[in-house]
């Protein structure tokens, strides 16, 4: 081996929902397993370049080493297996399969240790690694993929990601109805290959590019086809949830970003369009009259919040906005607290003399909360209401109680 140490990419690739093939395929499972196994190992050895390695850990999981990729390129890569694997094995059965990827790097050294190799390896991938989970049915084309992407994220634009968008994944931050005690909605996150480490996620309002409208366009496409995917997956195990797309305003007002953005948006099912919840922001700046117009394109959706400025006003500007929701994102520092504070107060009283809801993303502590009900705020999201989960499974009951909990993990 050329080095004892430095990083080298490596995935731990994992089907999640054995037990509910397992039950699909009935008394053909113990025939089929041997089958299922070899196949996954065949693939995964026909992606090998000499050097490359994989172990086998427990049902239909595998540890693999790939020695000279990237780690973006090692996302890629475990996520075109996934799926190929998926459709070739259940594809005709019509199972629904998850395949849980974790990549990340590892040290050159632990492949030295060779007696507990794996064990080292899994634990350092759980800690360190960037998790996916990718279903057989998503796809992206190729024409899509060739894209480049300089992705950043809204309140750590000096962080800049470069990717395609069929590299990236996607986490979901829980919005709190905090009037009907309940979480129902999750605002999808898309996350960067490599990506971002969990303090900066759970404070980096949305997700976006800086390479023009028409790649903003793209972003919003793809995770409202991710979106839309995901319902999908949901209803086919009898869960209802709401699920939020982010969504720049400029792909609403310019003609070329609305084209592409609206080739996904007219074909969404109406009982998968009402679980949608559009959360347009870039509005800084733009008026009354424009907002009720080019808001006006997303009249299908019964669900519409509008991210303001903290320092808008919002009496004025909303006033004839057909919408569901106004509200803002806290800003990452504590600094002008008690000015933050009164515009939240505003904002909800604003809101609710338009006849508005109210809501306030990114709040960072239980006195930013505690705060923002008190001012009438409905809907609350950031690390002091609930962690950042990657797979949404269920609707959540969450009481005040609750935000006194350690919010770890």
């Amino acid at each position: 081996m050329a080095e004892e140490h430095g990083p080298v990419s490596a995935a731990k690739v994992a089907i999640l929902n054995i037990e509910a093939i397992k039950t699909v395929l009935g008394n053909r499972w113990e025939k089929l397993e041997p089958l299922v196994g070899a196949f996954f190992e065949a693939a995964i050895q026909s992606s090998f370049k000499p050097g490359d390695a994989y172990f086998k850990t427990g049902d239909l999981g595998y540890i693999v080493i790939y020695r000279d990729l990237s780690i973006e390129q090692m996302q890629a890569k475990c996520a075109d297996l996934s799926r190929d694997v998926s459709r070739r094995l259940f594809g005709e059965e019509g199972i629904e399969v998850a395949v849980r990827n974790v990549v990340g790097p590892i040290d050159r050294g632990l492949l030295k240790a060779y007696q507990h190799m794996a064990m080292a390896i899994d634990r350092s991938l759980e800690l360190h690694g960037d998790e996916t989970v990718v279903f057989a049915s998503e796809d992206i084309s190729a024409d899509a993929a060739a894209t480049r992407l300089e992705f950043n994220f809204t309140q750590h634009q000096e962080r800049r990601f470069h990717c395609s968008e069929s590299n990236l994944s996607f986490a979901y931050r829980p919005i709190w109805d905090c009037s009907s005690r309940v979480i129902l909605t999750y605002l999808c996150q898309p996350i960067p290959p490599g990506g971002v480490d969990s303090a900066v996620l759970r404070t980096t309002g949305f997700g976006s590019v800086s390479t023009g409208d028409a790649d903003c366009a793209l972003l919003d496409r793809t995770i409202l086809a991710h979106c839309v995917k995901r319902i999908e997956k949901l209803h086919h195990d009898s869960v209802h949830l709401m699920l939020g797309v982010p969504l720049h305003f400029s792909t609403l007002s310019r003609a070329r970003p609305w084209g592409m953005f609206n080739d996904v948006y007219r074909h969404i099912p109406p009982d998968i369009l009402r679980e949608i919840v559009f959360v347009v922001f870039g509005l800084d700046g733009v008026p009354n009259n424009e907002l009720v117009q080019q808001l006006g394109k997303l009249s299908n959706a019964r669900h519409l919040f509008c991210v303001t400025e903290p320092d808008n006003t919002v009496a004025g500007r909303f006033a004839d906005v057909r919408a569901h929701a106004v509200g803002m994102e806290f800003p990452r520092t504590h600094e002008r607290e008690k000015s933050v504070l009164d515009s939240v107060k505003s904002l909800a009283g604003d809101a609710r003399a338009n006849g508005h809801k109210s809501f306030v993303l990114g709040v960072t502590n239980t006195s930013r909360a505690v705060n923002a009900m008190a001012a009438g705020v409905r809907y609350l999201e950031g690390p002091a209401i609930h962690p950042v989960v990657a797979d949404p499974r269920c609707v959540l009951m969450h009481d005040l109680e609750d935000l006194y909990v350690s919010k770890t993990g």
